[in-house]
């Protein structure tokens, strides 16, 4: 069975079959650089993220155009409220947006047009649609008529005949129809302007994508992504002046459109001032907290924004990065002989494997369910998290093999719904926003040199692997064995007091350990 989609256009999934064998063409409404972004704006850009990886992953090479709208009313609202030109505000606001979307893992387009950089493919389509007379020009400003364009309202399903006759629309001077809408703006004193056949003026927002889609994708794309709010009249007018324009059909294939993030139910947005941007929660939160968030639920439906969801998809998180962390710490352990049969819990392990991927692979196929996807890894890792402490436990060759493939599975699927389980960032997201590492590796140096001061009286043969010359060598993680070394000698020993100081010690800087049959395992906590 090949990946089903819910096509915004026809109202129910289908079966994606793209244009081309192999390749996907997929254009996603990008953001206006007013402002920084809201997490509700960041939402919908990891949505698309985790599309295109699993389009991806299954084998296709996709083409991913993602426009920057560098003019548009708010642009030049805020630039007149900062006190800046629109170009200077574009120019300040695109990096910060780029900055948050690497933040978040976001793969970066193959395309990202500028809207000021695509003028002449904006004007030469205005020329040609009212040429054909599904346009028409009014005091410097150039209107598309929706009555002209028949099948109006085909991805909106809006009633044509009261769009038409205006009853929830306001009257603009110089449009024949309320709801008729702007390709091109005549110019106002102190906005950007350009000279066209029809006098000075800007673009209006809805010609900006049409021109940069079909410049880079042609017509009849695969792929037309963007939040719900964006079906109408955005994408609406899109299709109709795209379509006008060039005599054919369809403009593009499948469209898709991903809910809001609410808070208190209510949509996120700047205009209701109750937006949270993007960039501060990331103070706050791992951007793997964040996929959590926006994918624990279906696209299409709408996320509920409060602390208290982010804090439990940040124990999720927490919870995933140990199950990691813990495979690792066993995995280096020495290994044992094999007794010639695997306990039943290991082999039970190995036939969920096979059965991750093809779960994972099964519900993302049915229009991208991450929620359900996100359900599997995190059922897996609570399995394979109980075998690496059961009592009984031992690292024979055989299991170790099937622990590295387990390991292996959960950060490849993770990756593909964007969460970076790398070794790097295992040993080192635990607490970087809470500790700095240099005051880390110091703070373990000195708790090192209390113990080295006992350590040369209680065991002096032992005292030379935390000797200040030695500790000093060894990196964050290499100190952190060291010291649990000799508190498992102190254990031997029976010195439990020196034991416990030392678990003490480590607690206040951010670090836990437990005892386990199968040798002492330490966090970041």
């Amino acid at each position: 069975m090949g990946i089903k989609i819910f096509n915004t256009l026809t109202g129910k999934k289908e079966e994606f079959i793209p244009r081309e064998e192999g390749m996907v063409y997929m254009y996603v409404c990008g953001p206006t650089v007013y402002n920084h972004i809201h997490i509700g704006n960041a939402h919908s850009y990891l949505v698309f993220d985790v599309i295109k990886r699993y389009l991806i992953y299954r084998g296709y090479k996709v083409i991913h155009v993602q426009n920057i709208t560098d003019i548009e009313d708010r642009i030049i609202n805020q630039s007149i409220e900062e006190n800046l030109s629109a170009t200077d505000i574009s120019r300040k606001y695109e990096p910060a947006f780029w900055k948050v979307s690497d933040m978040l893992n976001i793969l970066r387009p193959d395309f990202s047009p500028k809207a000021t950089e695509h003028i002449d493919e904006m004007i030469e389509m205005i020329k040609v649609l009212i040429d054909k007379g599904y346009a028409y020009v009014s005091n410097g400003s150039v209107y598309f008529a929706i009555e002209k364009f028949k099948s109006y309202s085909k991805l909106s399903k809006k009633n044509i005949t009261e769009l038409i006759e205006g009853k929830r629309a306001c009257v603009v001077e110089g449009k024949r129809k309320p709801y008729d809408f702007a390709l091109w703006k005549a110019s106002k004193p102190g906005e950007p302007k350009w000279n066209t056949p029809w006098g000075e003026g800007r673009p209006g927002w809805h010609i900006e994508c049409s021109a940069m889609s079909l410049k880079y994708l042609d017509m009849g794309f695969d792929i037309h992504g963007g939040g719900k709010d964006l079906i109408f009249p955005h994408h609406e007018n899109e299709i109709a002046q795209s379509e006008a324009y060039s005599g054919s059909e369809p403009f593009v294939r499948y469209w898709i459109h991903n809910g809001f993030i609410n808070i208190d139910k209510v949509k996120m947005s700047k205009s209701l001032k109750n937006w949270v941007f993007a960039k501060d929660v990331l103070e706050m939160y791992d951007s793997n907290v964040v996929r959590i968030m926006s994918l624990n639920t279906h696209y299409r439906n709408d996320v509920d924004y409060t602390p208290r969801v982010l804090e439990a998809c940040n124990q999720a998180h927490e919870k995933l990065l140990n199950t990691i962390h813990d495979i690792n710490i066993t995995l280096s352990q020495e290994e044992q002989k094999s007794e010639g049969s695997l306990l039943d819990e290991i082999s039970h392990l190995e036939k969920e494997i096979s059965n991750l991927r093809t779960n994972f692979e099964d519900v993302m196929d049915d229009d991208f369910n991450t929620a359900k996807a996100l359900s599997f890894i995190f059922k897996f890792s609570r399995e394979l998290n109980k075998v690496v402490h059961l009592q009984s436990f031992k690292l024979t060759p055989e299991i170790k093999q099937i622990l590295i493939k387990a390991k292996n599975i959960i950060i490849e699927l993770a990756s593909v719904l964007g969460l970076d389980l790398s070794e790097k960032e295992i040993t080192k997201i635990r607490f970087i926003k809470k500790y700095d590492e240099k005051k880390l590796e110091h703070e373990l140096n000195n708790i090192a040199s209390e113990i080295y001061e006992k350590v040369v009286k209680l065991y002096p043969k032992d005292a030379a692997k935390l000797s200040p010359s030695n500790i000093s060598k060894l990196n964050l993680e290499d100190s952190i064995e060291v010291i649990l070394s000799l508190r498992s000698k102190a254990r031997e020993k029976k010195n439990w007091v020196f034991a416990d100081n030392i678990r003490k010690k480590l607690k206040e800087i951010g670090i836990s350990i437990k005892d386990t049959p199968s040798g002492t395992k330490w966090r970041f906590s």
